[in-house]
């Protein structure tokens, strides 16, 4: 079995049940990939998803039970739209532990259904770790049958100022996810994912896009912040913070080629937007290699496309087998 340890393993999105069919037609095409539907009586929701990708969406059933009434809160609260993460760990018992030793209560265990039509392809256990940022931060002890996650080897350009010969990169599969924080609770907001995830972020300010930067790129996890004078970027960033407040912003979807989606995108209306470029003098420049380019909205969040290069070992994937390579990055 594979499995992702102290990363993000998936994205969660949240639909009132009157757009259902529209959301999960537009996540489809935005990750180019098939959502399996399977309805939780038990719980109250309609889950769609692909464990391949790294994306779940969800949805509250008409009858009432104790966990959709939590999803009808978020709903009343936010509206649709990301609502949380699933952040991978090896041992959910563990962290929970630690969690509770710092005065963090965990939930209670969620498994999977025994009538899931996955259930025989993974291992599946769950606990809500808490909120961050009005979205719920889950933790998931999940195991893979092999080859359910493209995790890859990437080629080293010849111009690249990395010296590892080994890279490896997210294919058709969530990168990473962003939130949004307000400016004076920065501080408070990573602090809070990092407990929760028990990883470091690493600050980057990034004066010529008017935004503050916290970063783990071995865990998936990004926080931003506006500061500083009015920029064409943060402008948008104030924006979602005056209408839809603190929260995810969007993920960050890893993929072979970027330009790639652009054909894709326009049947349906949508196009890339702007590229991303690292800081030279960001303090994971000598780690990694990295191309970003905006994206459509979707569902209130933003989903963006990623070609981010990791060397060997910096991304804990458990029992990864090499795949076929893929290409340099591309201008």
């Amino acid at each position: 079995m594979e499995k992702i340890v102290d990363h993000i393993d998936h994205a969660v999105w949240l639909s009132s049940p009157e757009n259902l069919s529209a959301n999960v037609e537009m996540l489809e095409v935005m990750a180019n990939t098939k959502l399996v539907r399977f309805e939780r009586e038990d719980m109250g929701f309609i889950m769609y998803i692909s464990w391949a990708a790294g994306i779940e969406l969800v949805c509250p059933m008409e009858h009432p039970t104790e966990f959709n009434e939590m999803l009808r809160a978020q709903l009343a609260k936010r509206g649709e739209g990301l609502m949380g993460v699933v952040f991978g760990v090896n041992s959910l018992d563990g962290h929970a532990k630690r969690l509770a030793s710092e005065g963090v209560a965990v939930g209670p265990l969620m498994d999977d259904h025994v009538d899931s039509p996955w259930h025989q392809d993974l291992k599946l256990q769950e606990r809500l770790a808490g909120e961050v940022m009005n979205s719920w931060f889950i933790l998931g002890d999940i195991d893979y049958k092999p080859g359910t996650i493209n995790f890859v080897d990437a080629k080293n350009p010849h111009d690249s100022h990395l010296p590892h010969s080994k890279l490896k990169k997210f294919v058709n599969h969530v990168d990473h996810v962003v939130w949004l924080s307000r400016p004076e609770n920065l501080e408070a907001n990573v602090a809070k994912i990092e407990q929760l995830s028990g990883v470091k972020l690493e600050r980057c300010d990034r004066s010529d896009l008017g935004v503050v930067l916290y970063l783990s790129w071995e865990a998936g996890l990004e926080v931003i912040a506006p500061f500083g004078e009015e920029t064409e970027y943060n402008v948008q960033l104030n924006l979602g913070l005056q209408f839809l407040g603190e929260g995810i912003l969007g993920v960050v979807y890893g993929v072979d080629h970027i330009e790639d989606q652009e054909p894709r995108l326009k049947a349906v209306g949508q196009e890339l937007g702007i590229e991303l470029l690292d800081d030279p003098n960001s303090p994971w420049r000598h780690k990694l290699l990295v191309r970003e380019r905006t994206g459509p909205i979707v569902m209130n969040g933003s989903f963006m496309f990623g070609d981010v290069r990791y060397p060997e070992g910096m991304v804990k994937f458990q029992g990864s087998v090499n795949s076929e390579s893929v290409d340099s990055v591309s201008a």
